[in-house]
């Protein structure tokens, strides 16, 4: 009797090992498939690389962005470098030790910048990046993961808006020529040249002040170049270089303060 009953002791012995495999596979699983819904409803693309840069993972935003299909990519079997970023805009052939993002492999953590990818369907786009080097237990680089998104309506609305700063700044020196213009008859009696001077002078001075801040878009402007630029007519005539001096840090001005400051300076 003591002998029968040694094999279900050992059988169920032996089955312990097993039913705790089943739950750590369930529970990879369970982990996996969260991992999956998360990735895939993520808005911006996320792609996998191990050391060979070949994709092994992209989700669907990837999918999206670019036309391939992770399966697609896998069958390639190349860099993905290959698959999406393989021309120039210009159609030169664009090499794999040019890509800035290949170069997050081997040293750059947080590899920042902007590319020109390339659609399934051949047309160009461009796109933000942030790749990172992905390493093991023992701190060796296995691969690389980047995040990438289309930023074309960015460089859409940007060009807009240079187009609208510049027709800005085109209209308002064609309306200082028009003062300039008034100013020249309302001269024009008795010849007064100091005064005529001192008032084209103060015209050049707003519309130096204007250029300032077109360079940064009309949103802000530099105390140190409102105030190099206001200088910069009377330092030619100056024989003495040292009469104007700048110190102390720079600050940024209100478009309404840097013209009233140029003016003033003026």
């Amino acid at each position: 009797m003591p002998n029968s009953r040694q094999p279900l002791q050992s059988t169920a012995v032996a089955s312990a090992p097993l039913v705790s495999l089943r739950r750590g596979a369930g529970q990879l699983f369970e982990t996996e498939r969260r991992l999956n819904a998360v990735l895939n409803n993520a808005s911006v693309s996320i792609f996998l690389m191990d050391d060979r840069q070949h994709c092994i993972y992209m989700n669907r935003a990837a999918e999206q962005l670019t036309g391939w299909m992770l399966e697609e990519v896998l069958a390639r079997d190349c860099p993905l470098h290959d698959i999406v970023h393989h021309t120039y805009p210009d159609g030169r052939p664009f090499p794999l030790h040019e890509c800035a993002i290949d170069r997050a492999f081997p040293e750059n953590n947080q590899e920042r910048g902007e590319e020109v990818f390339v659609h399934r369907d051949g047309h160009f786009y461009p796109v933000g990046f942030t790749a990172s080097p992905i390493r093991d237990d023992a701190a060796n680089i296995i691969g690389t993961i980047i995040e990438v998104r289309d930023i074309s309506e960015e460089k859409a609305a940007a060009e807009r808006q240079r187009l609208l700063i510049n027709e800005l700044n085109h209209r308002v020196k064609n309306t200082l020529a028009t003062v300039q213009s008034i100013a020249a008859q309302t001269f024009r009696g008795p010849p007064d040249p100091a005064a005529r001077a001192v008032f084209d002078a103060r015209m050049v001075a707003l519309s130096t002040a204007h250029n300032v801040l077109v360079e940064d878009n009309w949103e802000s402007a530099s105390l140190r170049s409102v105030i190099e630029r206001a200088l910069a007519p009377h330092l030619l005539a100056e024989v003495d270089l040292n009469r104007f001096q700048l110190k102390g840090p720079d600050a940024r001005l209100h478009p309404k303060v840097a013209v009233t400051l140029a003016m003033a300076l003026h």
